[in-house]
């Protein structure tokens, strides 16, 4: 397995790879690879590839390159299929493919939603054959509905003891967090300002849309510029509409406590949730709440779709 080095605090060698470490990708020109993450998690990277040695890849969100690259220079897997929903390819990566003569290896899939379950699944099994998935990296949308999607529709492709890995899980909770926090810190004349703004838009969104919900919330939010309205405005709409993301890390701990056999274990850090696929056959029509009974009714979600 390649190793890596930093030349700078600002770029990373990996194997045959230079590419810019940028946390928010506003570096580099089109003929860089960027890497969008922080050296800590990196070294996990690093270290999840070292453990499981695998030989299928899939990863779910490509953006500038520089993961895939990583990945496929640490590594070296037979299969490696990446997915990203935008159509524009990226060069750099195209380039690092070209010269590493890496195309039959490399497989990646633009303007895939990780949601469309269908596609998604048609297309792995077209490149991987009939080898199992050993690994899945996903840092797509870190929306709910559509990583919950591409889970249920990957888990089963894999093999026991194969790693499913989501970054990026507590993002609309830390933001929310950070969100509350700065609020409750103004005085209440920079308060009521920053609420009439936040229910203004909030208003012409709900006008937009007729969509009493959202008007709701945002009269509540001028009649009282609380904190707690503050939350119930963002609730209201995307991304925070639907459950966060940090719902279905809830899910897959009661699945370790359940079934056991699907989901073996569960690790939860602050960057990333590490799914370890149990040793049962699992029918790729496998949906998580199917086989989750809920007995303590933790998960505050309807209990039928997604």
């Amino acid at each position: 397995m390649a190793g890596y080095e930093y030349l700078d605090e600002n770029r990373l060698r990996v194997g045959r790879a230079e590419m810019l470490v940028d946390w928010l990708a506003r570096g580099g020109s089109v003929d860089d690879l960027v890497i969008m993450k922080p050296p800590a998690l990196i070294e996990q990277m690093a270290r999840t590839l070292a453990e499981v040695e695998p030989r299928t890849i899939v990863e779910l969100g490509i953006h500038r390159g520089g993961s895939v690259a990583a990945i496929a220079e640490l590594a070296q897997p037979d299969c490696h299929i990446a997915f990203e929903l935008a159509d524009g390819r990226v060069q750099a990566l195209d380039a690092y493919i070209a010269d590493t003569g890496s195309e039959d290896r490399i497989h990646l899939e633009y303007g895939v939603d990780q949601g469309d379950t269908l596609r998604v699944a048609a297309l792995t099994d077209e490149h991987r054959g009939p080898a199992p998935i050993d690994l899945v990296f996903d840092d797509a949308s870190h929306l709910y509905g559509p990583t919950k999607a591409s889970f249920e529709a990957l888990y089963p492709r894999m093999r026991p003891g194969g790693r499913f890995i989501i970054e990026d899980w507590a993002w609309t909770d830390s933001l929310a967090t950070a969100m509350t926090q700065s609020f409750s810190e103004l005085d209440a004349d920079a308060r009521a300002s920053r609420a009439a703004t936040v229910a203004d838009d909030l208003r012409a969104l709900a006008d937009e849309r007729e969509d009493t919900r959202l008007a709701d919330a945002a009269d509540a939010l001028r009649a009282e510029p609380t904190t707690d309205n503050l939350v119930r405005a963002a609730r209201a709409r995307a991304p925070f509409a639907e459950a966060p993301l940090s719902a279905l890390g809830i899910e897959l701990l009661l699945a370790v406590a359940e079934v056991p056999d699907i989901v073996a274990q569960v690790t939860i850090t602050p960057d990333w949730i590490d799914i370890v696929r149990g040793s049962a056959d699992i029918d790729h029509s496998f949906r998580l709440a199917d086989v989750l009974a809920d007995h303590g009714a933790v998960i505050p979600l309807p209990r039928n779709g997604r």
